[in-house]
């Protein structure tokens, strides 16, 4: 009896996101990066295959890439940021204690950071 693949997209949510981070700390221990810094093809295939035994949904290689460098890219900016910022980053909410004039003075410089204005990163500590 051939097994059948389900062919319903993966949508990530907060659950799935951790799921995800998870799973690539596991393929990053175990397989590497390539040279550009980034998960292997064949890492993206396990995880895809993983994905599918985990939430019986169906991603592309191409999908779970583009959440890879989406989660990796609002990492690198928040870090950015929290040094930016020194100790107004509070550790306690996640959030940053910025007055406007100085969000005003940040977003000018790092406007990929507005985000973070009225949000956290979820799974900093991952």
């Amino acid at each position: 009896m051939p097994i059948t693949r389900v062919h319903h997209p993966l949508h990530f949510d907060y659950v799935k996101d951790l799921w995800f981070i998870e799973q690539a700390q596991y393929e990053i221990n175990i397989y590497g990066t390539d040279e550009s810094d980034n998960l292997k093809v064949s890492s993206f295939r396990n995880m895809r295959e993983k994905g599918i035994q985990e939430f019986e949904r169906n991603a592309t290689l191409k999908y779970l890439r583009n959440r890879w460098l989406y989660l990796k890219r609002n990492y690198k900016n928040w870090v950015t940021l929290k040094q930016l910022v020194g100790e107004c980053y509070n550790e306690v909410t996640g959030t940053f204690d910025l007055t406007k004039p100085e969000w005003v003075e940040i977003l000018e410089v790092l406007p990929e950071v507005k985000r973070f204005k009225h949000d956290v990163l979820r799974h900093r500590n991952k």
